[in-house]
């Protein structure tokens, strides 16, 4: 699996917020996340994360709210050319 891009940015000055309170503050973290050659696999890893433990940017959705569009998003990449597709 190719290195996500978060673990390169983690601790760092400027870092993004990844656990933001509010959708506005997620975007510098979805922006990363968009460019991520290990999105899928984090998008399947949130999939399988007990619901209390789904908060935060995952694979350019911000959890819980965008839950369901992650959920869509994956299904698209396995059964099409979906992944390319920045989330809406």
């Amino acid at each position: 699996m190719a290195k996500c891009l978060c673990a390169d940015r983690q601790g760092q000055p400027g870092e993004p917020n990844w656990f933001p309170e509010r959708a506005e503050d997620a975007a510098e973290a979805v922006a990363v996340c968009v460019r991520c050659p290990s999105r899928l696999a984090c998008a399947q890893t949130a999939l399988r994360l007990p619901s209390g433990l789904r908060w935060g940017v995952w694979a350019g959705h911000l959890l819980p709210d965008e839950f369901a569009e992650l959920q869509s998003w994956v299904h698209s990449c396995l059964t099409s050319d979906g992944c390319g597709k920045v989330p809406s």
